[in-house]
């Protein structure tokens, strides 16, 4: 069973080196991937010690980045993506209370 290009993954070197990231490409012999620092690599399979298929994508954190009022913004602007799924949605602009 082939699996799905894309996922998030998290490989472990025979020398110990941990590498997060997303499959890209599998052959026989290598694995591609797009690491979470934006940069592609290609491994050897007969270089690791492990490879593990991660149940959810990393986000990156956005702790001490975004402001309380910020962060408000953000949580309006989702729930009012939910609430526009039974009728007439918002079509872009800022989020509420702006």
């Amino acid at each position: 069973m082939m699996m799905p290009i894309n996922r998030p993954v998290r490989v472990v070197t025979k020398e110990g080196r941990t590498i997060n990231g997303r499959r890209l490409n599998e052959d026989t012999f290598t694995l591609q991937l797009m690491t979470d620092q934006e940069q592609l690599i290609t491994v050897q399979k007969s270089d690791l010690k492990e490879f593990t298929i991660l149940k959810a994508a990393s986000m990156p954190s956005y702790k001490d980045k975004l402001g309380p009022q910020q962060l408000s913004d953000v949580v309006a602007y989702l729930a009012s993506l939910r609430a526009g799924r039974g009728g007439a949605g918002r079509q872009g602009g800022p989020p509420p209370g702006r």
